[in-house]
């Protein structure tokens, strides 16, 4: 438990002031290396921090750090602050989506949503109407990623230890979901939730592209939503 609570301080550390030196974060990069030995998803949360000292060689050069790389460390303090130090194994093989019997759909035309099937049970609902107006379901990105947040945050004891491909048409989200990283300030705020919540109950997720998949499930859960 020490060694989490050093990686806490330095991370406290680092957010408190508008600027640290290249020597704090190669400290804190290297402890959250550490860290993701154990918690692999972590590890696309460190990339920003990476970037932000290339090009620096001295020790006492600073660096100030974007608002998103602050998100990052955020992300990391919200799942360190429970965690107890104990590296859980996941299921030993990946299953898909349709293995697992979890299927979401969206589409963003007026009166429509998303859909989300799980083993026999049904979630669909509209997308509100700020989001029409602020061009939200135009974003097919946020779409597609929102539902299955959904479902991982209402099944996850379900799919606790579990490590789930998702069979996508998307090809975009399929990276956003290998990648666990997006260039979309919304996508990312996203895909911080759905990875901090796979990080607490041990889930681990990625995708693979399926041209023209047919998602008829959910589409009719979309078209009685």
């Amino acid at each position: 438990m020490s060694k989490i609570q050093e990686v806490v301080d330095k991370i406290h550390a680092v957010l408190s002031k508008k600027k640290t030196t290249l020597k704090n974060i190669q400290s804190l990069i290297g402890s959250l290396n550490f860290c993701c030995r154990a918690i692999p998803m972590g590890r696309p949360f460190s990339r920003r921090l990476i970037d932000a000292i290339c090009g620096l060689s001295k020790p006492f050069h600073h660096v100030k750090l974007k608002k998103e790389t602050k998100l990052d460390l955020n992300m990391w303090l919200a799942f360190l602050k429970d965690y107890n130090g104990i590296s859980l194994f996941h299921d030993r093989y990946w299953v898909s989506n349709a293995d697992e019997q979890l299927f979401t759909d969206s589409a963003g035309g007026k009166n429509l949503g998303f859909g989300i099937y799980f083993r026999g049970q049904w979630v669909h609902g509209k997308w509100p109407t700020e989001w029409h107006r602020l061009g939200i379901t135009s974003d097919i990105m946020t779409l597609e990623l929102f539902p299955i947040l959904v479902a991982l945050f209402i099944w996850c004891s379900k799919l606790k230890n579990k490590k789930i491909k998702f069979n996508c048409d998307n090809i975009a989200v399929v990276c956003i979901l290998n990648k666990l990283s997006s260039k979309s300030d919304r996508v990312m705020s996203l895909v911080r939730l759905l990875t901090l919540h796979c990080l607490r109950h041990n889930i681990w997720v990625k995708a693979t592209h399926v041209p023209g998949v047919e998602n008829t499930i959910c589409d009719c859960c979309l078209v009685h939503s």
